[in-house]
């Protein structure tokens, strides 16, 4: 093991978002021995009463509880050390009014491996999602605090058609390690599924969930020339 082996960090708004739409990287990192953090943002607290109209049986304390559950979970399937799952705890849906001081928490929660950051996984800014927008920020602060370079991969969420967004991008094949990231996203029944007795429907369509669990690819936004990813894990992955 080098004495300053390199490290990524993965920022989540909300927990589910890594298994979404890095867990197949995740996953391939973890298998290349690289350290991979988690850093869940917000509590999740929200999620049924934002998309539901639930706000009791089960209360947001409640959700926020579960979710973190499922999260350590998730990540444990991914192959991330749970020393390396970090939650925030920021509230859920206000993420826009607590940038700068989340900023912070998130410096000081990672400020023991900074100097071995080479790649920080964030939400796209134009992710239309007002709390990926928010995450987008605080990723652009504590990139700008780091103090060694970093390449910095934005990913897409909650976007209507990645055609139209005209950054240059690098797709990860994930096929090797699927079956992984499905495991992963599995573990987040209280988004995919009916648990509750008064979900008429789940909190994420059954549809948006195959699009992603299914595909052969993972895409990012790099912030230079997406070198320090494909290096890391010894693949061809062919920028666009």
């Amino acid at each position: 093991m080098p004495e300053n082996p390199p490290a990524a960090i993965i920022l989540a708004p909300h927990q589910d978002d890594e298994s979404l739409c890095c867990g197949g990287t995740i996953a391939l990192l973890r298998q290349n021995n690289i350290e991979c953090h988690i850093v869940f943002l917000t509590d999740g607290s929200r999620s049924h009463e934002i998309v539901l109209g639930i706000n009791r049986d089960p209360s947001p304390k409640e959700i926020a509880k579960i979710r973190k559950r499922e999260s350590i979970m998730a990540c444990k399937t991914l192959g991330v050390d749970s020393m390396h799952i970090h939650h925030l705890g920021a509230p859920d849906g206000f993420l826009t009014k607590n940038i700068e001081s989340t900023s912070q928490t998130l410096y000081e929660t990672t400020q023991k491996i900074t100097s071995r950051i080479k790649i920080l996984f964030a939400p796209h800014e134009l992710d239309n999602h007002q709390d990926h927008k928010a995450a987008a920020k605080i990723a652009n602060l504590f990139h700008a605090q780091l103090p060694r370079p970093c390449e910095k991969l934005s990913y897409i969420t909650w976007g209507s058609d990645e055609d139209t967004y005209t950054q240059e991008k690098i797709e990860i094949d994930v096929t090797s390690v699927l079956s992984k990231k499905i495991a992963a996203i599995s573990c987040y029944q209280s988004q995919i599924s009916k648990l509750f007795p008064k979900q008429k429907k789940p909190v994420i369509s059954q549809n948006f969930v195959s699009k992603l669990q299914n595909a052969p690819h993972e895409t990012f936004y790099p912030s230079t020339d997406g070198i320090t990813i494909t290096k890391m894990l010894e693949c061809k992955n062919q920028l666009k």
